[in-house]
């Protein structure tokens, strides 16, 4: 999430390589945390499902609640990322 608003704020600065290398490394990142997490419960299947595989500072988004595709969704920004809007105009020109 935080790379998806690095993408954006550099986007919007005019820095287009720097938006574009920071979007990449945030859609690896979020493909390496859900592979993980699906792979994570293959091998040890917990005994009862927890609440989320939670990954983020606040607890919002499990890694496998988000996904790049996801992040191209403003219903998605703003009901379970709750950004502002002003930061969700930003990351839709990057996307």
């Amino acid at each position: 999430e935080g790379r998806m608003a690095l993408a954006s704020v550099a986007w919007t600065a005019g820095d287009r390589v720097e938006a574009e290398k920071q979007l990449g490394l945030a859609c690896q990142r979020l493909d390496q945390l859900e592979a993980d997490a699906i792979n994570r419960n293959k091998i040890n299947p917990p005994a009862q499902l927890p609440p989320r595989l939670l990954f983020t500072i606040d607890d919002g988004v499990s890694a496998l609640d988000i996904s790049c595709t996801r992040l191209r969704n403003q219903e998605f920004l703003t009901e379970r990322l709750e950004w502002p809007a002003s930061l969700q105009e930003k990351f839709l020109l990057v996307t």
